[in-house]
């Protein structure tokens, strides 16, 4: 009975049902404090939430044009010509150190590409919860206005 109790109760907060009741109750929250904020307080929250974006959002732009420029200027060029000279060698000692090369720049690719797509989702996520929040208080503020 208690196992039923608990599939359902992680059912329901993985169902759409349960994220948006949880959405909607951190959202009236968030409304009712920033309703009961002092005038000060709110503009330097609302100003903290839109500097932070635009900072993030930069940010993503400068991290995603060096990365297109990195791949368009051929820096790689020098580790592959590297590769090419350990793979083209026709000595029997070098050819346990092309597997090992290979290996290596395998790993290497694998790990700077992993840590890139690490970045920039993190930053896609951050700049996605700064504009949601940045959209919220616009609505909080139009209501602070009207009232």
């Amino acid at each position: 009975m208690k196992k039923d109790k608990l599939i359902n109760k992680i059912i329901y907060r993985l169902s759409y049902s349960g994220r948006r009741e949880r959405n909607l109750k951190e959202t009236s929250d968030n409304i009712s404090k920033y309703m009961n904020m002092s005038d000060d307080e709110f503009i330097m929250e609302y100003t903290e939430v839109c500097s932070r974006y635009e900072h993030k959002k930069l940010i993503l732009t400068v991290i995603s044009i060096g990365l297109i420029i990195s791949m368009i200027s051929n820096i790689w060029k020098y580790f592959y010509e590297f590769l090419m000279k350990i793979f083209t060698s026709k000595s029997i000692a070098v050819v346990d150190v092309k597997n090992q090369a290979i290996v290596l720049s395998l790993i290497i690719i694998l790990m700077i590409s992993l840590v890139v797509l690490f970045i920039t989702y993190n930053m896609v996520k951050t700049i996605y919860v700064l504009n949601k929040k940045k959209i919220l208080l616009n609505q909080v503020k139009d209501m602070r206005m009207s009232s």
